[in-house]
């Protein structure tokens, strides 16, 4: 663990310094209705999100976009469940998704999942 000298001129005074921890990333998979890929634009598809169990983590953040590098999000969910369905309106564009795992203290957190594409 690092340590740094105490900033009040207590030489003899260490203070220890933490990091992030980091949890493991979940794995994030999508679960669509095939059928209703061939219905129009009109139309909209119910999706389950489904990711792995991260020990050590007490709730999941999942975020979609339109676009793969996540430039613009939105937060779809946020609790401790493993899955999510939503409803998405079929359109031309994909949809994007990924999570990423909370532990019990709000500085530890997982990087994000794998990116999935719904089209």
């Amino acid at each position: 663990m690092e340590q740094r000298r105490c900033p009040f001129g207590l030489d003899d005074l260490m203070i220890p310094v933490t990091g992030l921890g980091l949890l493991p990333a979940p794995k994030l998979e999508v679960q669509s209705d095939e059928i209703l890929k061939y219905l129009g634009p009109l139309s909209s598809v119910s999706v389950a999100v489904k990711w792995t169990t991260v020990l050590g983590a007490s709730s999941y953040v999942l975020e979609k976009s339109d676009t793969q590098t996540f430039s613009k999000t939105e937060e779809v969910y946020k609790g401790n469940n493993t899955a999510y369905e939503i409803y998405l309106h079929r359109s031309f564009l994909a949809t994007y998704f990924r999570v990423k795992a909370i532990g019990i203290s709000s500085r530890e957190v997982s990087l994000w999942s794998n990116v999935v594409e719904v089209s």
